[in-house]
């Protein structure tokens, strides 16, 4: 198969079929929002949310006037389709979005920057074969 046989892109997602693998990422969406929102050449974090950070977290501080439910909405898109690693701190995030406070936007600026450093991450689907595969299964019934 040629390159554009086993490589294409959808709706922002980039799938590669190799023999044993389907790959799945999205980072040209994440430079499209890093670029958008001003966060090309912010520093890297290697975490996307402070530990032990719960929704009350952020809601210290002033009400913050932005584009924070556009942002929540792109992110929450990227976590549910390739990025599961930020589910949760998107999640947390985006309980906040009626009066959000100026906490929560630098916690997703926070997103943006961890995006930053692991814009080339994908999900790696590996084929198996069925008839090797073990699923167990328990029955309780009489």
């Amino acid at each position: 198969m040629s390159k554009s046989e086993t490589e294409t892109e959808f709706l922002g997602i980039r799938i590669e079929f190799t023999s044993d693998n389907l790959f799945l990422d999205q980072e040209s969406y994440i430079l499209r929002l890093l670029k958008r929102y001003k966060m090309l050449d912010c520093n890297p974090s290697s975490i996307p949310i402070e530990t032990k950070a719960t929704a009350t977290t952020f809601e210290k501080g002033s009400h913050f006037n932005g584009p924070y439910r556009e942002l929540v909405g792109s992110l929450l898109y990227l976590a549910y389709v390739s990025r599961p690693d930020i589910l949760f701190s998107v999640n947390c995030l985006s309980q906040l979005q009626e009066h959000p406070a100026d906490a929560a936007w630098c916690a997703l600026k926070k997103i943006l920057r961890y995006l930053n450093g692991t814009a080339k991450m994908r999900i790696n689907y590996k084929k198996c074969n069925l008839y090797d595969s073990y699923l167990p299964l328990y029955v309780d019934a009489d």
